[in-house]
């Protein structure tokens, strides 16, 4: 039993699987056209992951920076940002799952976000913070306002974060300038 979560699937030849995992319930994963062995290399991606230490200080900062009403059910803790409005602009739950994986969920009017693997939060001045998984020279950055603004940055080269601006191409600027700052400030680096 993998336990519950986002498992990375490889073919046999270790290259992404593009088939279908599909989650019969929280804590079993049935999966269809995977090689055997899917289950083992999942299970060793995510040993390589460095957990996030979800402490109430940790979290207590992070709602302080969003102003956001925290809310502990289980294993789970719900942060409403912009909780003074009749509906929150954003509800943002950080779950602890097994094996010490954080996944950070956003939900908003206009969609649902999730990062899985979640290992440091990082402020971003006055009232933001970054999210941050990263992975084998990736990073990916879930950007959550107090004002109710989110973006998703993900699978970005860790390489363009140092790049000349002027040198890159025009579509990669937002998310260089904006992971970016995970390189100039940490919040937790690790659990």
């Amino acid at each position: 039993m993998l336990g519950k979560g986002l498992y990375f699937a490889l073919s046999e030849e270790g290259e992404p699987f593009n088939g279908i995992l599909h989650l019969a319930n929280s804590n079993d994963l049935v999966h269809a056209l995977l090689p055997a062995n899917v289950g083992e290399r999942a299970g060793e991606f995510f040993s390589n992951c460095i957990p996030v230490n979800l402490t109430s200080d940790t979290i207590n900062a992070v709602a302080s920076i969003l102003d956001a009403r925290v809310e502990a059910n289980g294993t789970e803790t719900i942060l409403y940002v912009g909780a003074g409005r009749a509906t929150p602009a954003i509800v943002v739950t950080l779950s602890a799952l097994s094996q010490g994986i954080t996944l950070v969920s956003a939900q908003t009017v206009h969609g649902y976000f999730e990062l899985h693997a979640v290992q440091r939060f990082v402020p971003v001045d006055p009232d933001e913070v970054i999210f941050v998984a990263e992975a084998a020279g990736r990073i990916s950055g879930l950007v959550v306002g107090r004002e109710g603004t989110c973006s998703l940055f993900a699978n970005v080269d860790h390489a363009i974060l140092s790049a000349d601006l002027t040198q890159l191409d025009p579509p990669l600027l937002l998310s260089s300038m904006q992971l970016g700052l995970t390189e100039q400030h940490s919040f937790e680096a690790e659990g």
